[in-house]
């Protein structure tokens, strides 16, 4: 399929033009495709030279650049037409694009050089700068013979005669194409489905690991309070022994005591019963004596 530069011609004329004016910063302008379509777009323009332009790269994307480069030593400045086709863009798209090149080099006139590049590497500055310094003055015009290439945009109804193997082979190309967009949307979907399940595991992961977290702290807590517990009754057992043996020990002393008390009220009172026994009186001793003596 054909190339479409009628439908945002407005906005590619102006970033070209920008570029190609000497009294305004911009020195690199992008264009990509829109969408799956063939329609040609604007997509940025700054004035950071070639590292700038590199880094708005897509390197899964088909886009032309129009660079302008300061040459050293030269009067005036030189343009350089980039055709990207980005390492990661599908190979049909590749194929499709390929076709569009010399519309796009003759919708962009003005260039001294045409670069073709994959990565970063092929687009070195010195060899760029080698390159331009070779290519001299001459630049790139529009063709004046427009019968030398069909017409990028729609061709009316004007009669061409048709071509079965090639129509066979535009549609066998435009179904294939098709399919591969179909299988990249499926893949795409696949991963989003693949990155949600993973989160939701990891996220289910954290939730155990802190139920988890939170039951061990919880049971240690509740094993310091059983063992803290325990140990004040231990401690209340303890002292009531304690006062027990004391108490038992009081109780002995007490009965000693009170059985000591009893020995010597008993002694007492028989030492006490003796005394009070009266003694014979002495006058009989003295009577007998005296019968003896006769």
């Amino acid at each position: 399929m054909a190339i479409n530069l009628e439908k945002h011609k407005s906005s590619l004329i102006a970033a070209w033009k920008d570029v190609l004016d000497e009294k305004t910063d911009t020195d690199w302008a992008l264009f990509g495709y829109d969408g799956m379509t063939n329609d040609l777009k604007f997509v940025s323009k700054g004035n950071g030279g070639l590292l700038e332009l590199i880094d708005d790269f897509n390197s899964g994307k088909i886009q032309y650049a129009f660079l302008k480069v300061d040459v050293p030593n030269g009067n005036i400045s030189k343009y350089v037409l980039i055709n990207w086709q980005g390492e990661g863009a599908p190979t049909v798209r590749k194929g499709t694009c390929a076709n569009h090149v010399k519309h796009v080099m003759q919708f962009f006139s003005g260039f001294h050089l045409t670069m073709h590049a994959r990565t970063e590497d092929d687009l070195d500055e010195k060899l760029i700068l080698d390159k331009l310094s070779k290519a001299g003055s001459s630049v790139g015009y529009k063709s004046t013979k427009s019968e030398e290439l069909p017409p990028s945009g729609p061709i009316g109804t004007a009669y061409q005669k048709v071509n079965p193997v090639q129509e066979i082979n535009s549609k066998e190309r435009d179904q294939f194409w098709m399919k591969e967009e179909q299988e990249e949307k499926k893949r795409v979907e696949a991963e989003r489905k693949r990155r949600e399940e993973e989160k939701r595991k990891a996220e289910e992961d954290v939730r155990r690991r802190d139920e988890l977290e939170a039951e061990r702290r919880a049971k240690a807590e509740s094993v310091k309070s059983e063992a803290s517990a325990a140990g004040v009754v231990s401690a209340g057992e303890a002292q009531r022994r304690q006062r027990s043996q004391e108490a038992r020990q009081l109780i002995g002393s007490t009965a000693a005591a009170r059985a000591m008390f009893e020995q010597h009220t008993a002694q007492g009172q028989m030492a006490r019963s003796n005394s009070n026994v009266p003694e014979k009186p002495v006058r009989s001793s003295v009577i007998a004596q005296r019968i003896n003596a006769f």
